[in-house]
């Protein structure tokens, strides 16, 4: 992921025309769909499921998805809340701005923890990570580390500086970049033309660290607006949706479409 961002005002044009062809709708926001820090919020995920088989093992999983009213999310509820399935829950500021994020238990103790700094372009440079602890406690964690982020002209993390400490002290670093359409290198299957729903809030984005305008994994339905409903086959390449922690050979979507 080290190729060179291709950044012109010409292709910000087309990649605005890419997205507003891509749907049946004449009543969308008209904005450069690459801008980090701009989302589509007239559709938002409120459903997801993933469907799959491991050898023998087949599972089913589900992730229910609630929103304050400026439609940014407040809640990940999983069917069952445990090691490697916290609830996730969003903290804000009174400005809106996502401060914490916690993947939390039901008897007061997180899985991980994470607490947001942000520069004066309102864009997230620091995250302060805490790994099993008590909510309310960030310091009783068992593992602590520290990231620092940067970005590009459309506001998307480029680079991302890890610094482990704890029981693993050493630093890492992971780069980004984007094609001239917005769309991240290094994914193995071809993009479509549709829109990627992580568009739908820019807090997926960050989250996943991706900013891609359109799709990949393999969608064979959408909605009205070029929203993806159905991934078959091959739905873990699309590997944004780890953050919500679906998987599987099929993961569906569903959305409030205002």
């Amino acid at each position: 992921m080290n190729k060179t961002l291709i950044l012109s005002a010409a292709v910000a044009g087309v990649a605005t025309a890419l997205l507003l062809s891509s749907c049946h709708k004449t009543d969308l926001p008209a904005f450069d769909p690459r801008n980090g820090k701009l989302d589509f919020k007239q559709c938002v995920i409120t459903k997801l499921e993933g469907i799959g088989q491991i050898g023998e093992f087949s599972f089913d999983v589900h992730r229910t998805i609630t929103y304050n009213n400026r439609r940014d999310p407040i809640a990940v509820e999983p069917d069952f809340v445990g090691t490697g399935s916290p609830r996730l829950k969003f903290y804000y500021d009174n400005n809106g701005r996502l401060i914490s994020l916690g993947g939390e238990y039901l008897n007061g103790g997180f899985e991980t923890w994470h607490n947001y700094k942000y520069d004066k372009a309102g864009r997230i440079t620091g995250d302060s990570v805490y790994i099993f602890g008590t909510v309310g406690d960030p310091g009783s964690a068992y593992l602590k580390r520290y990231s620092r982020l940067f970005y590009d002209d459309l506001n998307r993390v480029i680079m991302e500086v890890r610094d482990q400490h704890e029981a693993y002290p050493y630093q890492d670093t992971t780069r980004y970049s984007y094609d001239a359409r917005g769309n991240l290198f290094g994914n193995v299957k071809p993009y479509d033309d549709k829109i990627n729903p992580l568009l739908s809030n820019k807090i997926w984005r960050f989250l996943a660290r991706n900013y891609s305008v359109n799709n990949t994994g393999s969608p064979t339905a959408y909605n009205d607006h070029g929203l993806p409903l159905r991934l078959e086959g091959n739905a873990l390449d699309s590997w944004y949706y780890d953050i919500w922690g679906v998987s599987g050979d099929v993961v569906t979507i569903d959305y409030d479409c205002r």
